[in-house]
């Protein structure tokens, strides 16, 4: 039975840094490139609770996926999907979503953010795919950090380049 950490991202170790502000010290936010970045982020967020429910094939939402997301966080959350239809598994109800950017910088080569979400898994539980019956989960926190980095590519656009839990730490 595949663990419910799986369910947002492998639980590879966290090297998402925040991006360097080359100052030194705290680096203002930029308040419309934060909110860019969480647009992606629940776009990304979006199609991936999509596949994960059911209620859309990976293969028909991988193009718009792979517009949003590259790297790591791509391959994270392709991976989580595919584990799961392999076990025979869908998710019912939604995750609750708490976002915030916490580094921004437009001053490196790409420009990068980190944004951090608590998760919060309370009302979204996994079900056997066929029978719709509940499948047990590991006594875990329901609510947990994601770290995201996200980096502007050539056209000025945000990607999800990395999507990691932060294992053991709850918000």
């Amino acid at each position: 039975m595949p663990a419910i950490a799986l369910m947002v991202g492998c639980s590879a170790p966290d090297d998402t840094e925040a991006p360097p502000n080359g100052q030194g010290g705290a680096e203002e936010i930029d308040p419309e490139q934060a909110e860019a970045v969480e647009e992606v982020y629940r776009d990304v967020r979006g199609i991936y609770i999509d596949a994960m429910s059911g209620e859309h094939d990976l293969e028909d939402l991988r193009p718009e996926l792979e517009e949003r997301a590259a790297g790591q966080a791509l391959d994270s959350l392709v991976a989580d999907v595919e584990r799961f239809q392999e076990v025979g598994q869908v998710f019912e109800g939604e995750p609750e979503i708490s976002t915030e950017v916490t580094a921004l910088t437009m001053d490196t080569d790409p420009p990068a953010a980190t944004l951090e979400d608590c998760w919060d898994d309370s009302n979204w539980r996994p079900v056997d795919a066929e029978t719709g019956e509940p499948v047990p989960t590991p006594d875990k926190p329901e609510r947990r950090v994601i770290k995201v980095r996200a980096e502007q590519d050539d056209s000025d656009a945000w990607v999800l380049t990395e999507w990691r839990p932060e294992e053991g730490r709850t918000c």
